[in-house]
């Protein structure tokens, strides 16, 4: 087979084992790769921490465990490989002179160890066992240059970008994703929901995700729904919740695209200097995202627009104005009604916004077109102080503007011609319209919640950048 004709990739599913069921786990693992073989894949992946465990409780206990060491484990899966004639990436604790490590290995179907990647951005509990990574590369192999990431640095747009830059045709990607669902019997995370999809498309690669599922013994819940997702971001396969599992795609190989960033931008995600946290900023504020079709329905009696908006107590206005002299002449009616229209990408830098109706700490970062689709502007923008990125022009990538707010826990404004939305920093979608809805999409927004870059406790989106390690 050629690469040509793409590869047969297989994600395994594992349940959630403690340190102490390592045989039992070993085994369900033995298992999935031989489903994956007989179902003629190329390579399956495996869940981050594959073995022993994830919860291995401490450093003390993980070094006590009568289990096998990382480099038994590693000669295991070798044979395994070369048994069944299948290239296997697989999460595992590695132990090292500098202490434990999160990693993945590649071994291809000859059963020879091509390369271990070590998570660089480290989450939550992995600050208490693991030494971070320092290095990000991309392993040839016979079915085509393979990339690997583990879990939170999908998270981190410039570690997806270098794998671009270096080549990589396909991302493997060992995962935890825990679930953040708020109801029982829901699971969710937001890389399965859209954070994978976007990273995929953005940088065409197709994507190889095998997570866990059930509940370690410290309560932490996964939400199961292994995901191997096409460069274009479709979902070619998806597994179940809660049932460990496989899951096979044929997938084309990807065809890298490198990141757009200009010049200016660029050189501020590459410096070490720390991020500019956005002040705690204002009492709560309820903004509006009004579509490009409601500019124009409101040019000839604005006052209607504006009356309309302030009756819904709204602050700050985000407007999809085609001519910077709309904006203008809007805004000359919205300031007697206390709102502050921005309402034409007129500036690059970060500003405070809305002074001149009162309100004080709110900064803001504006982006359009071209520079919205790729990372490197809306990162520059968020480290140098955003809360609130306004984007015009939006793209229809409803996927892409989550992540945005996501990565740099902002919240994005977003406006085009035919549709608004307002995405809080987690990713979720407060308000949206579109051609057919409402004239603006409502709602109230926490600033402060943007000054906090920490997505779980110890993990803090840029305090976790290691910009030594990136190339693109």
């Amino acid at each position: 087979m050629s690469q040509n004709d793409g590869i047969v990739a297989a994600a395994g599913q594992l349940r959630a084992r403690p340190l102490g069921e390592a045989d039992v786990t070993l085994a369900a693992i033995g298992g999935l790769v031989e489903q994956a073989a007989q179902q003629k894949a190329d390579l399956v992946v495996l869940p981050e921490c594959a073995y022993p465990s994830y919860a291995i409780g401490s450093v003390e206990a993980y070094r006590a465990a009568p289990i096998r060491r990382s480099n038994e484990y590693v000669t295991w899966l070798c044979d395994l490989a070369r048994g069944w004639r299948i290239h296997i990436v697989s999460g595992l604790v590695e132990e090292t002179g500098n202490g434990l490590v999160n990693a993945a290995v590649l071994i291809d179907d000859a059963g020879r160890p091509v390369g271990v990647h070590r998570k660089q951005f480290l989450w939550d509990r992995d600050n208490e066992y693991f030494v971070p990574g320092d290095r990000i590369e991309v392993y040839p192999t016979r079915l085509g240059r393979i990339g690997m990431l583990i879990c939170a640095e999908a998270r981190g747009p410039e570690i997806v970008a270098t794998l671009s830059a270096a080549g990589a045709q396909l991302v493997a990607m060992p995962t935890c994703w825990v679930n953040t669902a708020r109801a029982a019997g829901q699971f969710t995370n937001p890389q399965v929901e859209f954070l994978v999809e976007a990273r995929a498309r953005e940088f065409g690669l197709p994507f190889v995700c095998a997570n866990k599922c059930g509940t370690e013994p410290d309560g932490s819940a996964y939400c199961g729904r292994t995901l191997i997702a096409r460069a274009d971001g479709t979902r070619a396969a998806e597994a179940p919740a809660e049932a460990e599992s496989i899951v096979i795609a044929r997938l084309a190989l990807g065809a890298p695209r490198k990141a757009w960033i200009p010049p200016a931008r660029r050189e501020r995600l590459f410096s070490s200097a720390p991020a500019a946290r956005p002040p705690q900023g204002p009492a709560p504020i309820k903004v509006a995202a009004v579509p490009g079709h409601a500019v124009e329905r409101a040019e000839a009696a604005p006052e209607l627009l504006f009356e309309t908006l302030k009756n819904s107590g709204v602050r700050l206005a985000v407007a999809n104005c085609r001519y910077e002299a709309t904006a203008e002449r809007l805004r000359s009616v919205s300031r007697p009604a206390g709102i502050e229209l921005l309402g034409f990408p007129d500036r690059t830098d970060v500003y405070e916004s809305g002074r001149a109706v009162g309100i004080r700490g709110l900064r803001t970062g504006v982006l359009s077109g071209q520079s919205a689709r790729s990372f490197g502007s809306a990162r520059a923008l968020a480290l140098e102080g955003s809360a609130v990125l306004a984007v015009f022009d939006a793209p229809a990538d409803l996927a892409l503007l989550r992540t945005r707010a996501l990565e740099n826990r902002v919240f994005v404004i977003a406006v085009a011609e035919d549709r608004g939305l307002v995405i809080a920093p987690d990713g979720e979608v407060l308000a949206r319209t579109g051609p057919h809805a409402p004239q603006a999409a409502i709602a109230q927004i926490a600033p402060a919640a943007a000054a906090d870059k920490c997505v779980a406790p110890r993990t803090d989106v840029f305090e976790q950048r290691r910009p030594a390690t990136w190339a693109f």
